[in-house]
Formats: C-alpha cells, sequence, structure tokens
C-alpha cells in the first residue's frame, strides 16, 4: 500500500525525512496533552539511547534515494531535566548526534537536528545546552536548534520558561503548540499577550496537530473550531506554521504529514510509524497498521475526492490520525481544508 501512495501523490510527498526519537518518557511535568509515563525509567541508561543508533542508521539507508534531508527530531520525556544534565547527559546526546552526523556523511544525507524541551531549567543548565548545540553546530556544519513547548492551556509558563528563552533566543529555532482545544479557545478568546508580543513577532511558532490518545476527546478541536482557527490565523497571525504554507496559495505545496519518510523509535528500541502503540482498531474509522498509514491517506483522498478537488495542488491536507479518530466531533460537512481554501478564495473577498 505505501510504494502505491507514494507514487499517487508523487507530487504531495515531502522532501523532507523525518526521525522522532523519543529517548525516554522520564520528565518533571505532567501536562494535560501528554500521555507519557513520566515515572517510566525505560531508555534512560547510555546503552539504550545508543541502541538507536542502528535504527536510524538501517532507515536513513532505506530512504536515501528518496530525500535529501532527514530531520531527527530529539524527544523525551524532558532531555533537559537539571539532574541528568549534572550526569554528564548532554554528552550523551552530542555523542549520539556526532554519530548519526557521521553516517549521513557516508551516505549523503544532510542532517537537521532539533532538541525539543519544556525550557524549565536551571541557569547553569542553560548554559551547558546552549554550549553544546554551538559546538555540535561547529563540528557537524548541520542545522542543530532547540525547539521549546509553549502551552497556552494545560501547564503554567512561568517565568523561568520566559528567562531560559531569552538565554536561548540565538539557539531556539521554533516555539511550539500543540492544538488542543483548550488551547486554540483560550489562544482564540482571552488571548495571550506574552504570546502576541514576545513570541509570534520574534520567532518561528508551529502549532502541532493534536495526536490522540484514550480519554483525549475533550482535547481534540471539532472540525469548526479547527476551521475558526485557520481563518483566525489567516486574518490576524499569517506566519504561524503550518498554517502558513497554506498560504501559499501560488505554488505547489506538499502534504504536512511526513509520515511517507518518517519513522518514530520509542524508548524501548520498538518503532512505528507515527503513533504509539496503545491503541485499538475500535479507535478509528481506518484499519490500524503501526507500520504504515497510508491506508489512512488513501481513505482520505478518496471520501473528499482530492483528486478533482479545485485546491489539490496547494492544499496541505491534515493529520491523518487524528482525522481517522472515531472520537474526533465531525461538525463540518466535507472537508475542512476546503472550507478553509473557500474562504481564502472566495468568502473573504
Amino acid at each position: 500500500m505505501k510504494s502505491l501512495v507514494k507514487e499517487i501523490l508523487k507530487s504531495k510527498k515531502p522532501k523532507l525525512g523525518e526521525i522522532e526519537v523519543t529517548l525516554f518518557e522520564f520528565c518533571n511535568l505532567k501536562c494535560d496533552f501528554c500521555f507519557h509515563k513520566v515515572n517510566d525509567k525505560t531508555g534512560l541508561t547510555k546503552e539504550e539511547i545508543m541502541e538507536k543508533l542502528s535504527t536510524i542508521f538501517s532507515f536513513s539507508n532505506s530512504i536515501k534515494e528518496e530525500v535529501k534531508v532527514i530531520q531527527l527530531n530529539m524527544v523525551g520525556g524532558e532531555l533537559m531535566i537539571d539532574s541528568l544534565i549534572e550526569v554528564g547527559y548532554l554528552e550523551i546526546y552530542k555523542e549520539f548526534i556526532l554519530k548519526v552526523n557521521k553516517y549521513y556523511k557516508e551516505i549523503g544525507i544532510d542532517l537537521r537536528v532539533v532538541f525539543v524541551s519544556n525550557y524549565l531549567f536551571n541557569n547553569e543548565s542553560s548554559i551547558k545546552i546552549e554550549k553544546m548545540i554551538n559546538e555540535l553546530k561547529t563540528e557537524t556544519k548541520s542545522y542543530i536548534g532547540m525547539i521549546a513547548s509553549y502551552d497556552f492551556s494545560g501547564r503554567p509558563m512561568n517565568q523561568l520558561w520566559k528567562e531560559n528563552l531569552k538565554r536561548l533566543k540565538n539557539v531556539t529555532v521554533s516555539i511550539n503548540t500543540v492544538m488542543t482545544k483548550p488551547a486554540l479557545e483560550h489562544l482564540m478568546i482571552k488571548g495571550d499577550k506574552y504570546w502576541e508580543e514576545e513570541i509570534y513577532p520574534n520567532f518561528e511558532t508551529f502549532f502541532d496537530f493534536f495526536i490522540p490518545d484514550k480519554g483525549s476527546n475533550d482535547l481534540i478541536p471539532p472540525d469548526s473550531l479547527l476551521l475558526d482557527f485557520y481563518k483566525w490565523v489567516s486574518d490576524k497571525y499569517p506566519n504561524i506554521n503550518p498554517i502558513k504554507d497554506m498560504l501559499k496559495t501560488n505554488e505547489m505545496q506538499p502534504m504536512s504529514c511526513l509520515s511517507l519518510n518518517k519513522i518514530t523509535i520509542f524508548p524501548d528500541g520498538s518503532t512505528s510509524n507515527c503513533r504509539w502503540k496503545r491503541y485499538d482498531t475500535e479507535d478509528f474509522k481506518n484499519e490500524l497498521n503501526y507500520d504504515d498509514n497510508s491506508n489512512m491517506m488513501m481513505d482520505y483522498i478518496t471520501e473528499y475526492n482530492c483528486f478533482s478537488c479545485e485546491y489539490y495542488s496547494i492544499c496541505t491536507f491534515r493529520c491523518f490520525t487524528q482525522w481517522s479518530w472515531n472520537g474526533r466531533i465531525r461538525d463540518v460537512e466535507g472537508c475542512v481544508n476546503k472550507h478553509f481554501y473557500n474562504y481564502l478564495f472566495k468568502d473573504k473577498k
């Protein structure tokens, strides 16, 4: 199925590969939108971390003819906990990236690395983190940066977070938010002065689709809210990614989902395409396949007659996992994206 869908969606397939490495779930926070086992220490040892390299090498080699760049998302849990940094985890992360970079040079792939963090570490840690990032940038001559997670609803954004963002401004490549129902409603209705005045004008911002989990139906934005948010962004904050790409209506756009070129590596070393292995078939309207979600893509483009859609070339599609989730409120008739493009081309004028 995947090879067929790759061929069918050849013009929409991103040129970027993605490897999401969840080193461990261990974390110093418990956020409303996160379903990690925050006290689980699986994957925490150096040996467990380094064992993931062989999977990275194998997958990268398998797609090297299809992509020129692979982005390595280094995530937890929380990678930058003070106690971990004190005992040398930054050195482990650096060694890990240098080994990946060496292999990529050998097979002709360009490397991008982002470390995702909640930015709740002390000043000493922030100095060490910046030093590691700059050393990696110098030694690899690759794109290396930090992504700071920001939340409008689900956890407090305190002064420490803001101080660390100032300290790490030069190595912070994006501020990411998860598009939960409470987060979108908070931003659109109540607003967030700090985000509006300090983050949006000064940083790249990315709003990730919320990947549903069991018991999360109240966090999934209904289709009507997602559509309203798209419109709101286009009118007020057009530089928010990935909606920003939806506004590039004069050129061909790849789909925002990278799962045709993606692997997710879990703390225990097991893998999946993009979903954690805790779902059941009844969670989705489509057949569940952990190693491949191309069947969801096929059902999506079939249901909405995408190939005959006037917006096909510019449409970025949406998160197929969230689209297929049975607990999502489907209160918009037809395709959310098509309604949004109609708004841009017809209703807005």
